[in-house]
């Protein structure tokens, strides 16, 4: 390709100091060859072999190996439900707030290379307040099922016994008022069911999140240098 001036675009001859029509200096920088980049080599100065290495193992320690996490999770969401829950249920906020921190020290010894801090165990122990409340629930759909396909009605039955007790514990005539209607109408008595099961889930979700960041945050602390 034919060198051209700088200034005035004029084509010069082969190795011309000053272009012939505007007179400017030509200064011209050589180029290595090897200094070119091609495709297959990396621009960053980083051998290739060191390069490929990086980039296979990048993998952000703070991710959450959930395979390895299950085993973590669902023994303390089991022991919270069948075994906790029934013994001690004036306490069960405290029960799963327990057993999220329980799933981070056993997901720390599973996977002793992660990242465990407030945040994931935060994570870690919301998924457990959620398998928690699915395993209370499933006495409760299996009710439901069997209700749909006897026409029986245990389970308003069992809503109804609840209610009951919720007036017989406030002297409030116009609770009693409230839960009497709530009894008679299918209707209210299907939303009083969905915002208890909305509710419920709420507020696993939640104990378990707090649970799961202390949890976190006392295997963080043990893991510090020193500690």
């Amino acid at each position: 390709m034919p060198a051209v001036c700088h200034r005035c675009g004029a084509v010069l001859e082969e190795r011309a100091a000053f272009c012939p029509h505007c007179g400017s200096p030509q200064v011209r920088v050589p180029q290595r060859e090897d200094s070119i980049n091609t495709p297959d080599a990396p621009s960053s100065g980083v051998p290739a072999a060191s390069a490929v290495t990086a980039t296979g193992a990048g993998v952000n320690p703070r991710n959450i190996q959930w395979r390895g996490a299950f085993v973590a999770l669902i023994v303390p969401a089991l022991v919270v439900a069948f075994v906790a829950i029934p013994i001690f249920r004036f306490a069960f906020p405290l029960w799963i707030a327990f057993g999220a921190a329980w799933s981070c020290m056993m997901y720390a010894k599973r996977a002793p290379g992660r990242i465990i801090d407030a945040g994931v165990g935060a994570r870690l122990g919301a998924v457990m307040g959620i398998f928690t409340f699915l395993l209370e629930a499933i006495p409760l759909g299996i009710l439901f099922v069997m209700d749909a396909a006897t026409g029986q009605s245990n389970l308003r039955s069992l809503v109804e016994q609840q209610l009951h007790a919720a007036v017989a514990a406030n002297n409030d005539p116009q609770v009693a008022e409230l839960s009497k209607r709530i009894a008679s109408s299918p209707e209210a008595l299907a939303t009083l069911m969905a915002v208890a099961i909305a509710f419920m889930f709420v507020f696993f979700l939640v104990c378990g999140m707090i649970g799961g960041a202390l949890g976190g945050a006392s295997v963080a602390r043990r893991r510090r240098p020193g500690a």
